[in-house]
């Protein structure tokens, strides 16, 4: 079974969204984060001023350090390729870390990842990974009955209120409810 890794947009999400116990739910003790990520949990807790953010530590546990030189290089490949000019030296970290500890260490995994460019990183770079959204794992909540599809619609909601809604799917509720109900 593989282990849920997060990145920090995805945390960010459900906090907003005060579901941090679904996603403890949803991840149901197979999880993990790296290092970078469960740092930038704490500052983002700080910035967003959202203290059960830090529920995180609970539900992902001990954060794997990269180590050895092999996964600081593959660390460094993936920054760059993320990173925009005016990035500041710790942008896109976390999705770096995360793509090489998994490659790495050969994790199977499914990265939680709201970044459009880490799916395509993870098939350019052969990373076997599986890449979903927040939305796949509110999909998967209200499919599996852990949410209703009225949480779901409140989490949208939210989100949309903080500009955190890029999926055209989602962003139009008619849509959004058909594709949570829809076989895939």
């Amino acid at each position: 079974m593989p282990l849920v890794f997060p990145d920090t947009t995805v945390l960010i999400n459900f906090a907003l969204c005060d579901q941090m116990e679904l996603l403890a739910e949803l991840v149901n003790g197979r999880a993990s984060w790296t290092a970078s990520v469960a740092t930038e949990c704490n500052d983002q807790a700080q910035d967003w001023d959202l203290p059960k953010m830090l529920d995180a530590h609970t539900i992902f546990g001990t954060p794997l350090v990269p180590n050895g030189t092999k996964e600081h290089l593959e660390i460094t490949g993936h920054q760059a390729y993320f990173r925009q000019p005016g990035d500041g030296p710790r942008k896109h970290l976390g999705e770096s870390e995360t793509l090489a500890i998994i490659d790495c260490r050969r994790i199977e995994s499914v990265f939680v990842t709201d970044d459009r460019k880490v799916p395509d990183r993870a098939v350019s770079h052969n990373v076997q990974v599986h890449c979903i959204t927040t939305w796949d794992l509110v999909r998967l909540a209200v499919r599996t009955k852990k949410c209703t599809t009225q949480t779901a619609m409140s989490m949208r909601e939210v989100l949309m209120g903080q500009q955190r809604v890029h999926l055209q799917h989602v962003r139009d509720p008619g849509r959004f409810v058909r594709w949570l109900l829809e076989d895939s």
